[in-house]
């Protein structure tokens, strides 16, 4: 069913009657209007939302309007919503958008696409709009995070943006803030002085304080807008005031426990007793209030419509008020005083909060009810029921925890529990006698968990048997451990060299895994890391954003086994040269794999080493190498796994020099198997020691069993470095050719960029041969790095982009036309490009440039 369009979310919420005056907080405000974005972040309580309202109707600012909800994290509402908000100052913008969006069509345009036409429509109105979006905290979604990110960068200039949140959002703060392009107003410029503090005690609030009394009450409460709200609430209708006032000390957590145990004292009976019940409950509806309070049902409904029009410290979560909070400090001394009132009832509440949860199809509060009861054998029930939908969700790290607060007897109940606690366990990098403790216990199935664990352990043909023998022994409706056996046949072919085999494996369990998010996303991103191991990286990214379509949980929020997709994504945008996206990519993978217990942060780890080393950040490669070993060692970490960690750390050894370290490491005793991995170190160190012939025979006697892309272009590059070593250009300017051969279709840069400046040596020569992609690698080269001596310094991209026009015959007005630059900065790009090519002409550079391969 559609949800029903809220206009009460495009409402401006309305000033007190007598709201204190701001001044000071209004100037900032108003310096907003010349900026791009204004944002207003600090904590629950501090005025926020108050003070953006009051301002607009100071200073009436045309103002669009929309309050988010978590429900927002829909990418589809979101745009939804903003176009209407937005549509209230700019009638019919946006219109066109919509229809472009996932909402309104089976087969959506990018999401770039909607928004640029929303951009273009604002263009198109002359007049300042003011969009303020209230309550950004609630929004986890990266889609709404992007699209924001895409407004802020294309808006028009008459558009201002007001964000209100209670945490700093991922956008490009830094950015702004260098460019002069953010306003920010914290929770310290929001905090109330003495004499704003007056105004509200005796204005807004009514009453009649001395002004060393709200001096006072400003000391205790620090100025925060909730904290006086609450102390004027006490104080009303007392005569003992100052004596109030007086006896309030200590740290601010001593004044709100007196303040709210005042509130809840004066409250009726009934009130009281409610206010005690609920706190068990981190969110309140009617109905929930209901059965945990055991009233006739609608007076759940009436207490929380009757608290929230008395101002009681409830929050609504949506503009229908159906969904409520309690502040959290509130909630937080709710309980303490039924523990030490009521202590008996407490089980009760919670296993009939337990008991609606589980009706209403809410199984994850559910459950941490029934373990809030201690009601082991209900808890237990409910987790065997959640467990499959779980860990289909990627929540392996939930279930785990779960599992772990079970007594033993309620496990054994259920004897699925230790098939699925066995699977998860793995996923966690367990160790394999905790895994076979489990595997013991399980009746049916077996075969697919084993044949996964001997995946996991780098075992091929053990793993091809169990995973074969599964398929043919499970049932049709066994859909989990089939699923399991299907993408263990994958991984098995994969593991033992058959890619092939492997690929088609991995394409048949990902057709077979629809509805198990989990081993949907896990079989996309084995596939994507499948694609760019063969060279095709675009093939690869579209498989990794295919699998972060799918790694969203209810909410909106980023599942943990998103983690994977996210790392190989950071991987192709560190290939790419694209660091700043890579490093994005791969820290937001490593905040996912904590979801796992950090089994799928190893090579993330690994990855953002090698971002760190590109970025020329020594220490922090090292630091990431560290943590990728601590990662191996706490979670049993196979041969191969300890191996890929030790190699990255050669290679950092030998960039840092550090020949003794890597030679100790070549002399240490390796499986066959791992053997390849040093040989490309040996060859590197050969070469570093002069010792060329002997490295390039190394890569001949390695090179032709190399399988993987970006291996086969590095053993090519380092041959043709051996090569121009000994004098032979022709031999390394071949070699060089079969690298770029290899890497240029799908954009392989970083392999040869972190060779430095000798390549860039031989690239400018492969270059001036006319082999293109050589010159757009010499491009990339960081300023400063030894360029070929006809060249001073590699050109900007935007260098070049200036350059191709020139070589286009456009002057530099119309350069500027076309860049939206002024005629200044095309003749300052110019001059630049002169120096960089040692040109004196147009003619000159253009033809030099061709000659380097850049055009």
């Amino acid at each position: 069913m559609q949800d029903i369009f809220l206009l009460t979310k495009l409402y401006i919420p309305p000033a007190h009657p007598g709201a204190v005056e701001r001044p000071r907080l209004f100037a900032r405000l108003d310096a907003g209007m010349a900026c791009k974005l204004t944002l207003l972040s600090a904590p629950a309580g501090a005025g926020k939302t108050t003070l953006i309202s009051a301002w607009l109707r100071r200073s009436g600012a045309p103002a669009a309007w929309l309050s988010l909800d978590e429900r927002d994290n829909d990418f589809a509402r979101f745009l939804t919503y903003l176009v209407a908000a937005i549509q209230t100052r700019a009638p019919g913008a946006g219109a066109d958008a919509l229809t472009l969006a996932p909402l309104h069509t089976p087969r959506p345009a990018p999401v770039e696409t909607a928004l640029s036409v929303l951009v273009n429509d604002l263009a198109g109105f002359a007049s300042p709009i003011v969009l303020v979006l209230d309550d950004y905290h609630v929004i986890q979604a990266q889609a709404v995070h992007a699209a924001l990110a895409f407004l802020l960068d294309h808006m028009p200039p008459q558009m201002h943006l007001y964000l209100a949140t209670r945490a700093d959002p991922p956008l490009p703060l830094a950015r702004l803030r260098g460019r002069a392009q953010l306003v920010e107003v914290r929770a310290a410029d929001l905090r109330f002085n003495q004499e704003e503090t007056a105004a509200f005690l005796n204005r807004t609030m009514g009453l009649d304080l001395t002004r060393e009394a709200a001096a006072s009450l400003e000391a205790r409460t620090e100025g925060w807008a909730a904290g006086l709200q609450m102390a004027a609430l006490s104080m009303q209708g007392r005569a003992d005031v100052d004596d109030f006032i007086e006896a309030f000390g200590g740290s601010h957590r001593y004044i709100a426990d007196y303040l709210t145990d005042e509130v809840l004292r004066r409250q009726p009976e009934a009130t009281r007793n409610f206010l005690l019940k609920t706190a068990i409950l981190d969110r309140l509806t009617g109905a929930l209030c209901d059965a945990v309070c055991e009233t006739p049902p609608g007076e759940g409904r009436r207490m929380l419509q009757s608290l929230a029009d008395a101002n009681l410290f409830v929050i609504a979560l949506d503009d229908e008020r159906r969904w409520y909070r309690y502040h959290r400090l509130f909630a937080d001394l709710l309980r303490q005083r039924l523990g030490q009132t009521h202590p008996n009832i407490i089980p009760g509440l919670h296993r009939r909060a337990s008991v609606w949860y589980e009706q209403h199809g809410l199984m994850t509060e559910a459950i941490e009810h029934a373990f809030a009861a201690h009601d082991g054998a209900r808890a237990g029930r409910l987790v065997a029921q959640a467990a499959e939908p779980a860990l289909m969700r990627g929540e392996n790290a939930a279930f785990l925890s779960w599992t772990e607060r079970l007594p033993e007897n309620a496990v054994h109940a259920h004897p699925a529990l230790y098939a699925y606690r066995a699977w998860a366990l793995v996923l966690a990098g367990s160790p394999l006698e905790t895994v076979e403790a489990q595997l013991a216990q399980v009746e049916q199935g077996t075969e697919a968990l084993r044949a996964f664990v001997a995946v996991s352990r780098g075992r091929a043909t053990e793993a091809l048997d169990l995973a074969r023998r599964a398929l043919e022994s499970l049932p049709g409706d066994a859909r989990f451990l089939r699923s399991v056996a299907a993408w263990s046949l994958g991984l098995a072919h994969c593991l033992g060299g058959d890619m092939a085999a492997g690929r088609q494996a991995l394409e048949q369990a990902a057709q077979h895994s629809r509805g198990n998010v989990m081993m949907s996303v896990m079989t996309l991103a084995n596939l994507g890391e499948l694609s760019a191991r063969q060279g095709q990286l675009h093939r690869a990214q579209a498989l990794y954003r295919q699998a972060l379509e799918l790694a969203v949980g209810r909410q909106g929020q980023r599942l943990p086994i998103a983690c994977y997709a996210l790392t190989g994504l950071g991987e192709l945008w560190r290939e790419w040269n694209d660091l700043e996206a890579a490093e994005r990519c791969v820290v937001e993978g490593l905040e996912r794999a904590a979801g796992w217990g950090e089994t799928g942060a190893l090579d993330g780890y690994l990855t953002l080493a090698r971002i760190r080393q590109a970025q020329g950040d020594t220490a922090g490669a090292q630091e990431a190498l560290q943590r990728a070993r601590r990662v191996a060692v706490q979670f049993d970490a196979t041969q191969i796994d300890d191996l890929l960690v030790a190699y990255h750390q050669a290679r950092l050894w030998l960039a840092q020099g550090n020949l003794d370290a890597v030679q100790r490491w070549l002399d240490e005793p390796a499986a066959p198997a791992v053997q390849s991995y040093k040989d490309r170190v040996r060859a590197r160190l050969l070469l570093a020691q002069g010792q060329r012939c002997a490295a390039q025979a190394t890569i001949d006697a390695i090179l032709p069993d190399v399988e993987r892309y970006s291996t086969r272009i590095e053993l090519h590059l380092v041959k043709a470095l051996a090569l121009h070593e000994q004098h032979d250009l022709d031999g390394a300017l071949h070699e060089l050719g079969c690298a770029l051969a290899l890497g240029e279709p799908d954009g392989y840069a970083r392999v040869f960029l972190d060779e430095g400046e000798p390549l860039a040596r031989l690239l400018y020569e492969a270059a001036r041969r006319g082999a293109a992609y050589a010159g757009r690698l010499l491009a990339m080269f960081p300023a400063g790095t030894n360029s070929p001596p006809e060249m001073v310094e590699p050109l900007s991209e935007r260098e070049i982009e200036v350059l191709r026009l020139v070589a286009a015959g456009l002057t530099n007005r119309e350069i500027a036309g076309r860049l939206v630059v002024s005629p200044n900065t095309v003749k300052k790009h110019t001059i630049n490009i002169y120096s960089k090519l040692n040109a004196s002409n147009r003619t000159q550079a253009v033809e030099k440039a061709r000659a380097f391969g850049i055009l």
